[in-house]
């Protein structure tokens, strides 16, 4: 169980006067709030699972049928909640703006076209475990390509993203709350896209081979590996009384996962910590993004004529997904 001294304690080690506390009580209690959230959401999904009825969730939530549907079902809706998409990396963007467009001949976007994404992002997490654990090279591409519609559709001005797809990006960000990172990388979408078992892309990745075990496993060893080495080139900086919040430890996490495995060409890994509610992202004189490479099924995201296009929004901090850091 949580102890409210430890809370106490931990807020009272970042900052030294009340008002600054007061600050990151607050944020603290935010996020308390979300892994909260997320808590009950997971023993929901595996209640559904198991078989139980939403009017026996309900009632083991203490609320209506209808109360506990419109809570954990998913709707079609074209927008991605903004606090969500503020965590999201410039890659975990770019998969989005490039899943829109190869939906661009459809009424709606689905999980296989985010997986289409993710696989076109080459330079990201996800599509290098997609390739390491999937049975044959390309296989996975070929597999979801199969089964996209055949017949061209007229796309709605606000396409929406079907059921499937929300119920996938929202597992996105419970599995980055799992593994404790405050960002969204492509890396969190292929687990969240493995865990909406009822979607496109999650019974094309079983079919070759990738599942979310095995794909988790690997993730997660890349991660530790990645922060491991970070920790051991700066342990003459760790002492007794050097601590650091969630935020900051995923953003340096995050940023050796881009020096290690994304970006070769990185020289030193990032020491600083972004404010807590935004993306926590490194730097772009640190991490340059690989150039854009369009391929026959990967056109430049520039192209994608949907105004909701992410990679043009701004983030809190002023910039565009562009100037931000490549996860």
């Amino acid at each position: 169980m949580i102890q409210l001294t430890d809370l106490i304690v931990t807020v009272a080690q970042e900052a030294d006067d009340a008002l600054t506390r007061l600050a990151k009580a607050v944020e603290m209690s935010g996020q308390l709030n979300e892994l909260g959230d997320h808590l009950i959401g997971h023993f929901v999904d595996e209640a559904r699972r198991g078989g139980a009825s939403w009017a026996e969730i309900g009632e083991s939530l203490g609320v209506t049928k209808q109360a506990a549907q419109k809570r954990f079902v998913p709707r079609e809706s074209p927008e991605i909640s903004k606090p969500f998409m503020d965590r999201y990396t410039q890659r975990s963007r770019r998969v989005i703006a490039l899943a829109r467009h190869h939906a661009r001949f459809s009424e709606r976007i689905g999980t296989e076209h985010l997986l289409l994404g993710l696989l076109d992002e080459s330079g990201g997490l996800a599509a290098k475990t997609i390739a390491k654990l999937e049975a044959g090279e390309g296989s996975t591409r070929i597999a979801v390509l199969n089964r996209l519609d055949a017949e061209a559709k007229q796309r709605p001005e606000k396409q929406p993203f079907t059921a499937h797809c929300k119920k996938a990006l929202e597992l996105a960000v419970r599995e980055a709350l799992r593994m404790g990172h405050m960002f969204i990388g492509t890396e969190h979408i292929l687990l969240g896209v493995l865990l909406a078992t009822e979607g496109t892309a999650a019974d094309v990745l079983h079919t070759t081979g990738v599942t979310h075990a095995a794909a988790a496993a690997h993730v997660e060893a890349v991660v530790n590996q990645a922060v491991g080495g970070y920790a051991t080139g700066n342990r003459a900086g760790a002492g007794p009384g050097n601590h650091h919040s969630i935020a900051s430890r995923s953003a340096v996490g995050h940023a050796t996962i881009n020096q290690m495995v994304v970006d070769q060409a990185a020289t030193r890994p990032v020491v600083s910590s972004p404010a807590a509610d935004q993306p926590a992202v490194a730097p772009a004189s640190v991490v340059q993004p690989a150039a854009h490479e369009p391929t026959a099924h990967q056109p430049p995201v520039s192209q994608d004529p949907v105004s909701q296009d992410p990679v043009n929004q701004t983030s809190p901090d002023g910039t565009t997904a562009d100037q931000a850091a490549a996860d």
